[in-house]
């Protein structure tokens, strides 16, 4: 495993003991690392992860990227608000910068 694979799969795993709820989702959705978008995304399927990112930021924010994705999976925001969206390299995403 790649050293930012590691990263994600440590995320997880604390999500998975710290917030059941989070974690299961999460464990059951695809991540995707790419340099294609500048934090973190959506597009309710999977979840895209800048590996550079993820990487420069402290465990807290990790796992608030995770679990915030997560929210507009559970919520369905790519659908409710498609108005709303707009489209970023490609991918017709909400995308969040922290």
């Amino acid at each position: 495993m790649s050293a930012n694979t590691d990263l994600i799969y440590d995320a997880t795993r604390k999500m998975l003991a710290k917030y059941p709820r989070f974690g299961s989702e999460i464990a059951k959705t695809p991540i995707v690392l790419t340099n294609k978008v500048r934090t973190g995304c959506t597009d309710g399927k999977k979840i895209y992860i800048n590996p550079e990112h993820f990487a420069s930021v402290d465990e807290n924010r990790r796992l608030y990227l995770l679990s915030h994705e997560t929210l507009h999976k559970i919520f369905m925001h790519m659908y409710r608000l498609k108005d709303k969206k707009r489209k970023y390299e490609g991918f017709r995403t909400m995308e969040y910068s922290l």
